[in-house]
């Protein structure tokens, strides 16, 4: 069953490596309606649930509801969402933003006129949503470059349209 999924697991891979977000979602997908209509229903499975999460991530509602339709033809459903790894809310940002800057949660507290005991229940959820230890993992976090919901790292739009595809940067 490998051969009639052609080239999609190499193209998912390449797209992912280049960071295209939106283009391995759309072929994870492709692939997965492929796997479905060749009767691999495990393949098809695996391949329509990371392309529902990549959807989602960015937002794309379209691609969501279609890999959401796919699967549940086949008798599945998406993944329950799994927080870990994933962004953090704009309030655990905030709180975040203030432990990386070695303020203690009573500071923090005072700071944002909430609980001690509600600042140390976000800086859990924070380590626990995005698979941390420490605060000082939390500063390390926030300062990586970050990818917006098209896929694209933090790049200006003179960057992104300067890219391998643009025409303009042939034109030189």
């Amino acid at each position: 069953m490998g051969s009639r999924r052609g080239g999609f697991p190499c193209a998912a891979s390449g797209f992912e490596d280049l960071n295209w977000t939106w283009r391995q979602a759309g072929t994870l997908l492709h692939a997965g309606e492929c796997s479905a209509r060749a009767g691999d229903r495990p393949q098809a499975i695996s391949d329509l649930r990371e392309a529902h999460a990549l959807f989602r991530r960015m937002g794309v509602s379209s691609g969501t509801e279609r890999s959401r339709a796919a699967l549940r033809e086949i008798g599945s459903r998406p993944r329950q969402r799994d927080h870990r790894g994933g962004d953090l809310t704009p309030r655990q940002l905030e709180i975040a933003t203030l432990a990386a800057q070695s303020m203690s949660d009573a500071q923090i507290a005072k700071e944002l006129v909430i609980s001690v005991r509600t600042v140390n229940t976000h800086i859990h959820q924070i380590l626990s949503r995005l698979d941390l230890q420490s605060r000082t993992e939390i500063r390390s976090w926030l300062e990586r470059p970050r990818t917006d919901p098209t896929g694209y790292p933090d790049l200006s739009t003179e960057e992104r349209n300067a890219g391998p595809w643009s025409l303009s940067a042939t034109a030189s």
